[in-house]
């Protein structure tokens, strides 16, 4: 099993993408955390895991949310002791013109996208350098939903997004 003995959180895993991904994970060994801002869907992907035999643990978080972001790291510490590979899948965008935006969306959309992975990393970075020879493992999931006008800010929040991964990732040293 390719991830026996990791420990690997998921944001937005609930459902779509992020329950995939966290299925696959527990598929090879992996103990997943399942965190997702609806806490019934992130439980149910949880027993899902642990039927097939997996070990996982859920927890209801927004991940836009420092205070929620520190919960749910300091739980997975309690539980795990540590963390090799985060996930930032979680993501948003709202299907309308950009010019049509109010500032309460085009700011519910960067906190989604952009200020999570800021929050999930920099509580993450510290736990996971040095964990493993060449530290954690942080990725990033983009989709190709943002590639039409209707979108536009959600193509805008995946630049940001890599130019912020490749910026963070370079200053750990990864």
């Amino acid at each position: 099993m390719q991830f026996a003995n990791k420990v690997v959180l998921v944001t937005g895993s609930g459902n779509g993408i992020g329950r995939s991904i966290a299925k696959a994970f527990a598929r090879e060994g992996a103990a997943v955390v399942i965190a997702d801002i609806n806490g019934d869907a992130a439980q149910s992907v949880s027993e899902e895991i642990i039927r097939s035999g997996g070990r996982a643990v859920s927890y209801a978080a927004d991940v836009s949310s420092s205070e929620q972001v520190g919960k749910l790291f300091a739980n997975v510490v309690r539980e795990f002791g540590a963390l090799d590979i985060l996930i930032n899948n979680v993501g948003s965008t709202i299907r309308k013109p950009i010019v049509a935006f109010s500032e309460e969306e085009w700011d519910f959309v960067l906190d989604t996208n952009i200020k999570s992975m800021f929050l999930c990393v920099k509580e993450a970075g510290p736990m996971m350098l040095g964990r493993q020879q060449g530290g954690g493992r942080e990725h990033i999931v983009r989709s190709c939903a943002g590639r039409d006008q209707q979108t536009a800010s959600l193509r805008d929040f995946q630049i940001g997004s890599r130019e912020f991964y490749e910026n963070a990732c370079m200053r750990m040293g990864a």
